[in-house]
């Protein structure tokens, strides 16, 4: 008995990444896109990331693709979350529908439509996600089929160099 909860536990740190979190249930009421949701539990509204994947941002090409996929996928679906880690932009867990066995972290990358985040997620889950992201790479699958895609944290980084200064914003000139 106790080898077995000894497996266990070991078995949620390796997938939490030291963070042992218990999987609850919910309902996606919101997709925002990609790799954003609202799942409901309880009655209260929750944002949960995908954990270790990273889909193309609202205005970047194939935004509008992984977007309607998830929400063809998941909207008004029971799912269970699965939480890694938690953070001030919501619940970075990893997602599953009550009626499948393949996390839709996995299936996003394996369908061309994230990439996958290397150094934030664990060793495990990064090996088999990395092979899926290169197979769809390969076969020009999704946002692959773009000669040069640009990874969102790229295209935010951009985006945000493009802005004014903080600084600058409303002393006009003084």
């Amino acid at each position: 008995m106790k080898r077995g909860m000894g497996l266990l536990l070991g078995l949620l740190l390796v997938l939490g990444g030291g963070a042992v979190s218990w999987a609850w249930w919910g309902e996606v009421v919101h997709v925002h896109d990609g790799d954003h949701l609202v799942v409901e539990r309880g009655g209260k509204p929750t944002n949960v990331r995908l954990y270790g994947v990273d889909a193309p941002e609202k205005g970047q090409p194939y935004w509008e693709e992984a977007r309607h996929l998830v929400a063809y996928w998941l909207l008004h679906q029971r799912v269970e979350v699965t939480p890694v880690n938690g953070g001030t932009r919501g619940v970075y867990g990893l997602v599953r529908l009550e009626s499948g066995k393949e996390l839709v972290n996995k299936r996003l990358v394996r369908y061309g439509m994230a990439w996958v985040l290397g150094r934030y997620t664990t060793a495990g889950l990064v090996k088999e996600w990395k092979r899926l992201e290169n197979l769809a790479r390969a076969n020009g699958v999704g946002l692959w089929a773009d000669p040069d895609p640009m990874p969102p944290q790229e295209w935010r980084l951009r985006r945000l160099l493009k802005q004014p200064s903080v600084a600058n914003v409303g002393s006009r000139g003084r």
